[in-house]
């Protein structure tokens, strides 16, 4: 004879009390609990070693906590408040939902501030906030070659003459010798069955094996755009890195130990660092990484102008002065309303005022030029704004074009430009420059011609 009733348990008094403060509550128990499982679920990969990996996969975690926040907020007041009110000792359910939602609320907010940081974000964002640039970040495709229509400021391929270097000595070590030469030695290695052998036939292949071996992950091209630097190894997938990410000091560059042609240049950004060794042109890479960087060009890059636009180096010297006379070197900026021109004498103060401090001290290569002809690939009035800027802050001067003659020197050698009552600005133009400077002119009122 079984011993079970057969009539229904009492209620526990726990489970009476969870009952009524449901019904007090008006669904914010249900809300409390809903974002208890969104979280916890979010949590596990979000703390997990391959968390970037995982959120990828599930990127709909971090959209479901998001789109919840604002009625789990209001919940969690509410619950709040009414343990305020009555009993808020720890056996409370409402107090053990409530503190367990707290220190998961607070966990999750640090790794989402962590991972941001991780990922080259900037702190300051609310947590909403957080949540929708890691999911941003998140779903950001895949590190690929080019992007349509993306423009390139620089493409280098590196590496490859290494890849030549060891697969020439390979090939010397293959060729045959006086006597015999390697691939003889393995055949009679595998002919006489002397495997002993084998390992003293194959020391001469060791060396070039491994030095091409090595070479091979170093081998390959990178491309710099306006937003990012992208490196494609020869093996193994691309990598990249947005130029807005890089933080303070992140591009570093030290010389290579063999040649000075080539130099290894490292750029961190959050917790990923890109070392490239080998690098042609490495500080013309670097002061583009570094103006690139900046909020002013960031991704602003339309590519090169369609506008009537002449950029020279000239020499300003007073209107009186012999031609012959040595005078300020600078930048002449030729456009359809007006003539600029920047010395050279103030560059650092320009670089100041459109791109604020350098905390390192200015790029090796970044010069006048270099800096006029990253703007130029500005929109045409943001471009005008930089020259205007420019002037103003490096002690350069700004004409109408209506004010300015222009035409061969007197003594037949150049070209030179003079402003009424201003200074002469001489230069030497090559044949690209020449027709610039007629396609800006053309532009000019009859006056300035």
């Amino acid at each position: 004879m079984s011993t079970h009733s057969t009539q229904p348990l009492p209620p526990r008094p726990s489970d009476s009390l969870e009952h009524e403060l449901r019904v007090q509550l008006e669904g914010a128990w249900e809300v409390l609990e809903q974002a208890r499982a969104r979280q916890s679920a979010l949590l596990e990969p979000l703390a997990s070693r391959r968390w970037r990996h995982h959120l990828r996969k599930q990127p709909g975690l971090l959209r479901a906590v998001r789109e919840l926040e604002t009625s789990f907020l209001e919940a969690l007041a509410r619950a709040e408040h009414r343990l305020e009110q009555g009993s808020g000792s720890e056996p409370h359910p409402l107090a053990l939902l409530t503190r367990q939602l707290r220190t998961q609320r607070d966990r999750m907010e640090t790794l989402v501030r962590d991972r941001l940081t991780r990922l080259g974000e900037q702190g300051g964002a609310s947590f909403v906030e957080g949540l929708e640039r890691l999911e941003m970040k998140l779903r950001e495709p895949a590190a690929t070659v080019r992007f349509e229509g993306e423009h390139v400021l620089l493409s280098i391929k590196k590496g490859w003459w290494m890849l030549g270097l060891w697969s020439a000595v390979l090939l010397l070590t293959l060729l045959p010798r006086r006597r015999t030469n390697v691939l003889g030695e393995l055949y009679d290695v595998f002919d006489t069955g002397q495997y002993g052998l084998l390992l003293p036939a194959l020391l001469p292949l060791l060396l070039p094996l491994l030095g091409l071996l090595r070479t091979l992950k170093h081998v390959g091209r990178f491309w710099l755009t306006p937003r990012r630097l992208v490196w494609k190894p020869l093996v193994g997938p691309a990598r990249q890195i947005s130029l807005d990410s890089i933080r303070s000091g992140g591009i570093t560059s030290e010389p290579h130990a063999f040649t000075k042609k080539l130099g290894v240049l490292h750029v961190a950004a959050g917790d990923e660092l890109l070392t490239l060794s080998d690098v042609r042109q490495l500080p013309l890479m670097e002061a583009l990484l570094e103006l690139h960087r900046r909020p002013r060009l960031f991704g602003r890059d339309l590519g090169a102008p369609a506008y009537p636009l002449a950029m020279l180096q000239v020499t300003r010297r007073p209107a009186a002065s012999a031609p012959g006379q040595e005078g300020a070197p600078g930048m002449m900026v030729l456009r359809s309303g007006q003539v600029a021109f920047l010395p050279e004498q103030g560059f650092d103060a320009m670089l100041r005022a459109l791109f604020g401090e350098w905390r390192d001290g200015c790029p090796e290569k970044l010069t006048l030029p270099l800096m006029l002809e990253q703007l130029s690939l500005l929109p045409e009035a943001d471009f005008d704004q930089c020259v205007e800027e420019a002037v103003r802050a490096g002690g350069g001067a700004l004409w109408p074009a209506a004010t300015v003659t222009h035409g061969p020197a007197p003594s037949g050698q150049g070209y030179q430009f003079t402003p009424r009552d201003g200074p002469v600005l001489a230069c030497v133009p090559d044949a690209s420059q020449h027709e610039a400077i007629s396609r800006v002119v053309h532009h000019w009122p009859a006056q300035g011609r």
